[in-house]
């Protein structure tokens, strides 16, 4: 409601303005102050609880981020077990094909015991890093989604305040 509105009002009305239509004019000025009011006062209790939950988040994220230069870290020491594992398959079976034509049957079947072994580090050594390389894209897609989430929290700003500095000044 504003000035316009009530000079219509009285210029379209035939009887003096009652106290009835007064009221009207006040609760209207009053819902309206109201809605104001309240828009600010949550906007401005909504941005101080985002920036706190993201000063919150900013820890988890730090940790989130050490967690996953150990999983890096865990990656490549598990990539090297698995390069020697598969050196030492390719070494059993060098070994196999150097032993000479005449070599006893225990010799062969050592040799074989020792390709099989070999053979098991080396698919142990694989299950061990795929499963290390699912954990570690699983701990990216977390902390790219919490960075997200922080970036969006972060982005809360403060609503307009010339309603709260109107009833400051009013107080005054």
């Amino acid at each position: 409601m504003n000035a316009q509105d009530i000079v219509q009002k009285v210029q379209n009305g035939s009887a003096p303005m009652s106290a009835t239509e007064t009221r009207k004019i006040l609760d209207a000025m009053r819902s309206e102050a109201e809605t104001h009011l309240n828009a600010v006062l949550v906007g401005v209790l909504m941005h101080h609880k985002t920036h706190t939950l993201a000063e919150e988040l900013e820890v988890v994220i730090g940790d989130a981020e050490a967690t996953a230069e150990t999983m890096v870290t865990r990656f490549n020491k598990l990539q090297q077990a698995l390069e020697a594992a598969d050196l030492a398959v390719r070494k059993a079976k060098a070994d196999k094909i150097m032993l000479p034509g005449s070599a006893p049957r225990s010799d062969l079947a050592k040799s074989d015991q020792a390709i099989r072994k070999a053979e098991r580090a080396l698919q142990t050594a694989q299950n061990n890093l795929k499963t290390a390389k699912g954990i570690a894209e699983q701990r990216q897609r977390e902390l790219d989604n919490l960075r997200t989430v922080h970036r969006a929290l972060v982005a809360v700003g403060l609503p307009d305040l010339t309603p709260i500095r109107v009833l400051l000044d009013a107080a005054r």
